[in-house]
């Protein structure tokens, strides 16, 4: 029982991982891309990439406002991507470590 218990935390720390990874590069080329100008924000690529990741930047947006704007430039991606680095050393670091132990 407690192999199948380490496997399967095992899986869920490598799906979180991948997600988090993904979310990682779309949040950084958000961010490389909000610095081209005349950019076309209909193309269904931007558009995709703009809806998948909006409902993580809006609160933090809400949260973030006058840091935004006194220093001229969108912070949140950089928290975004501090916070995926957190989750991940964190969380599921012990997760290996726990999955580990487990099946020991």
């Amino acid at each position: 029982m407690g192999v199948a218990i380490s496997y399967l935390i095992s899986g869920v720390a490598v799906i979180l991982n991948l997600v988090l990874n993904i979310f990682f590069f779309m949040t950084l080329a958000r961010a490389i891309l909000t610095w081209i100008p005349n950019l076309d924000l209909h193309q269904p690529v931007i558009v995709l990439l703009w809806r998948l990741t909006e409902p993580i930047h809006r609160p933090l947006r809400r949260l973030l406002p006058k840091l935004a704007n006194y220093s001229g430039f969108d912070l949140v991606p950089l928290v975004i991507l501090f916070g995926i680095y957190v989750i991940q050393k964190l969380v599921i670091e012990n997760l290996h470590v726990l999955s580990a132990y487990l099946g020991a």
